[in-house]
């Protein structure tokens, strides 16, 4: 599968893509360990919560940046079905 025409950018494109694969499957297996939640807090993930730390460790930010991003992805979803 191609992501870009240009060699460099599909390969960059790829490398990202499969890094964020692993960094999920981990963050999803430990907390199937370990039941924190704050674990899947979508503004954790993305450095949100660098400029914005009141995000982090609350069930009620937990469950918004999830909300956030499944907006998020269908947003993505219906700008790509446009094209």
């Amino acid at each position: 599968m191609k992501l870009a025409e240009n060699p460099f950018k599909d390969a960059l494109l790829k490398c990202i893509i499969f890094s964020a694969i692993i960094h999920m499957t981990i963050l999803i297996v430990h907390f199937i360990f370990t039941l924190d939640e704050n674990l899947l807090n979508y503004f954790d993930l993305i450095g949100f919560t660098v400029f914005f730390p009141g995000l982090s460790g609350s069930w009620l930010y937990t469950s918004l940046s999830l909300v956030f991003m499944l907006a998020f992805y269908n947003l993505i979803l219906l700008l790509s079905k446009n094209k």
